[in-house]
């Protein structure tokens, strides 16, 4: 079996697919300027930063049909959400440490309940692959 075809090169290529497609939903809508956005475009961005990626977890998981990519898009989400705040805390000068602290305990908090969210819609596309397509 040639090495593009392997369960282990697809599934890279799947988790880096997923990791483009978060980081383009969060571009996408972080160019709404916040100053002249609506409310409704407001709101219409924090639910598509939230159900974009759980909607592509998801169907990434009917299609690979492998339990090895439930743990996949929670590790993308915490290494993608964690990379600013963790450096914006380690170069914050020692006086400001305090509030970059509570900063960065809110982006861990919010970071890891993401992550369980996706997890959870990267196994219900396993299980929907799983039933429906085997």
């Amino acid at each position: 079996m040639p090495w593009w075809t392997s369960e282990w090169t697809r599934g890279i290529g799947w988790v880096l697919f997923y990791a483009l497609a978060v980081w383009g939903t969060s571009t996408t809508l972080s160019l709404l300027e916040p100053r002249t956005a609506t409310q409704k475009r407001k709101d219409f961005a924090s639910w598509a930063m939230v159900l974009i990626p759980v909607t592509v977890a998801f169907l990434i998981g009917v299609r690979l049909r492998s339990w090895w990519w439930v743990g996949g898009p929670p590790i993308t989400t915490i290494l993608m959400s964690l990379t600013y705040p963790a450096f914006a805390y380690l170069t914050s000068p020692r006086r400001g440490r305090q509030e970059a602290n509570v900063g960065l305990s809110w982006a861990i908090t919010l970071t890891l309940l993401d992550a369980v969210v996706v997890l959870l819609a990267a196994a219900a596309g396993v299980v929907c692959g799983k039933t429906i397509w085997s």
